[in-house]
Formats: C-alpha cells, structure tokens, sequence
C-alpha cells in the first residue's frame, strides 16, 4: 500500500550502489528518496520542493560546496538535515564546516546508514511538522472592522500561521480581518486574518495571527492531523 505521507530528502550522488542503499533504508521510515538530475539542477529543484533531508556525495560530485550552499540558502530546505559522504580528511572537513549535519566516510556500511537515518528522523518529522499545511474544508467567516460586513468562506487548506481560502469575495492584499475559523470537533478559533493575495476569482490567502491560547488550541489539532498522515516509522 502506497504511504500516505513521507518526508522528503535529496540525493546527490554519483555512486548507484549509495543512491539504491540509502532510497532503500529511507522508505523503511517513511522518507520517500530521490536522486537530483544532476548536481547543477539543485537549486531549481530546492526551489520547485521542500526537501527535509538532503545527502550530498563530496566524493563523487565535481563542486559539492556550491551544492552544500545552495541547500543552506534556500527559501524551503535551508533547515533540512544534511547528510555528507566525504572521505578525504579535508573533503570533511569543508563539510562540516559549511553546515553538514553528519559525515560518512568511505566504505559506508547499510548499518551506518541506518543509525544515522534514525538519529536524524525527529528533527526531519519537526521540519516537515513546521511547513505542514492542510488541505481541508473548514467554514471560516470573515469580518471587515465594526460594520464592513462578515464573509462566510471555506478554507482549502490551513497551516499554524496561514490559509487559503475559497469565496465569492475580493480583498486587497494587506488587509486585515478578523477571523472565525470553526474545528470540524466543535469549537471556534478567533484571530486576525491579514491578506497576502487575492486572485480576484474567489480565492485568497492570508496570513494569520492567534492569542496563545488559540495558536495552541489550533496547532493541537493540526499537530492531531500531522500524526494521521504521517506514515509509520520503526526505529531500531
């Protein structure tokens, strides 16, 4: 049966042997593994994907610090967990010097691979928690200041800080509302709705604020449909 959910990770590696090894042990915990067209695309790629773990092959990529960079200054992934395969003791330490999170060594052995895919699988599960956004319907209403009018809409999908949303109304981008966002398990979460765009066809993101107590109450239900859709992992 195919995952429901899967933390990504990028790999880029000339060897065959490590690409197969390490796609094969990361689907054992839900990491769903691909290999980058070539070392010079990644940085398109980092910018079409999030990516919460990234392997970097020092040894068999011609210039893997511009690569090592790239992954750091990115919009999406400059958080991923960085995995290095540098086996020359300066190769390393550039490495680790540029960020990488944890260097392998010539030969690398499936066991190795393996402990340091589970040593770093929390902090990915945190970062793919962190950019998780929910493709949900939800009723949300809408209201313009004292009298500008309240909005019934319907959210297509929902994060901790934003949403977007599908109605028959415009706004203007920068404008704040206040919000009403109802939990299918009853219950409202009130907060101000600032707008980030508007397609002018009915749909409109917005970027959204909470007092503490309803940032909470909302991110223990997203946190509850994070779980749902997280694949199962086993940790040796």
């Amino acid at each position: 049966m195919k995952k429901s959910f899967e933390i990504r990770a990028l790999m880029v590696t000339l060897d065959p042997w490590l690409a197969s090894i390490f796609k094969d042990l990361s689907k054992d915990l839900g990491i769903d593994a691909q290999s980058s067209a070539s070392s010079s695309g990644v940085t398109r790629e980092l910018g079409s994907m999030n990516y919460e773990s990234v392997l970097i092959d020092f040894d068999t990529i011609s210039d893997p610090l511009p690569v090592l960079a790239s992954v750091r200054e990115s919009r999406s992934s400059k958080e991923a967990f960085v995995f290095a395969v540098a086996t020359p003791d300066f190769q390393r330490h550039q490495a680790i010097q540029q960020g990488a999170d944890f260097v392998f060594q010539r030969p690398v052995l499936p066991v190795k691979i393996w402990g340091a895919l589970n040593s770093a699988y929390g902090r990915m599960v945190n970062q793919r928690r962190s950019s998780f956004r929910y493709s949900t319907e939800l009723s949300v209403f809408l209201t313009r200041g004292v009298a500008g009018g309240r909005f019934q809409a319907t959210t297509m999908n929902i994060s901790s800080n934003g949403m977007s949303t599908s109605s028959g109304n415009h706004f203007t981008p920068g404008e704040k509302l206040s919000v009403d966002l109802g939990l299918p398990q009853g219950g409202m979460i009130h907060g101000i709705a600032t707008t980030i765009w508007d397609d002018k066809h009915g749909r409109t993101g917005f970027a959204l604020q909470y007092t503490p107590k309803m940032q909470a109450r909302l991110d223990s239900w997203l946190d509850a449909q994070f779980a749902l859709l997280l694949s199962p992992n086993f940790v040796a």
